[in-house]
């Protein structure tokens, strides 16, 4: 059992400060993550693990605000993901939050805060990427703006893998031209979903 709370991690612009928290090698269980404050990293947290609870967080990020995966066999399950706010905003490629293989996952009354004012690509702001089930995000609140015009990115992508048991609501989207509001599947790659409910969800355009 861990619990990290209260820390506080800064960065700079030149990428020197590689992550908040990573739990890895193989596995970490029964973690909680609350009231840190972790600005201008690469990743802020994430790894594989198990009975993870993240809440009341700040990530300020430059490429990956959360991902939890597979790495070495062990589906990452019983994750809690609430009330944190998550922005990236520092003109480099990546995504807020992302999840591999996974099970029995809630994202909840997050901020996702996407602000890209350079070129540069903005892919996702919550990206599922593998085999999931039992996946509830609700009542997050998403902004995705990007000037990049010919650069696409989604606030949520169902992207590959087998999902199921998936409900996706009362969500609030807001994104310009050059970003999706909900994208499932991408092309050339597999993807199959079963019991997959979305409703309810509010998309506006900024």
């Amino acid at each position: 059992n861990s619990i990290f709370y209260n820390n506080t991690a800064i960065g700079d612009d030149n990428l020197n400060m590689f992550g908040g928290l990573w739990l890895c090698c193989p596995f970490s269980d029964n973690v909680t993550i609350e009231n840190n404050n972790f600005t201008k990293v690469r990743y802020g947290v994430g790894g594989e693990s198990i009975n993870i609870y993240a809440r009341n967080n700040y990530i300020d990020h430059f490429l990956v605000g959360m991902n939890f995966y597979n790495s070495t066999g062990q589906p990452s399950y019983n994750i809690y993901i609430e009330n944190n706010t998550i922005i990236h905003r520092c003109g480099y490629d990546g995504y807020n939050l992302g999840f591999g293989p996974s099970a029995n996952v809630l994202v909840r009354n997050n901020i996702l805060n996407v602000y890209l004012t350079d070129t540069k690509k903005f892919l996702d702001g919550i990206r599922i990427d593998g085999d999931v089930t039992d996946v509830a995000i609700l009542n997050n609140t998403i902004f995705a703006y990007n000037i990049n015009t010919s650069s696409g990115g989604a606030s949520i992508i169902l992207r590959s893998g087998i999902h199921k048991n998936i409900e996706i609501a009362y969500n609030i989207l807001e994104t310009n031209s050059t970003v999706i509001s909900l994208i499932i599947g991408a092309s050339s790659i597999s993807l199959y979903n079963e019991n997959l409910t979305i409703h309810d969800n509010l998309i506006g355009n900024l």
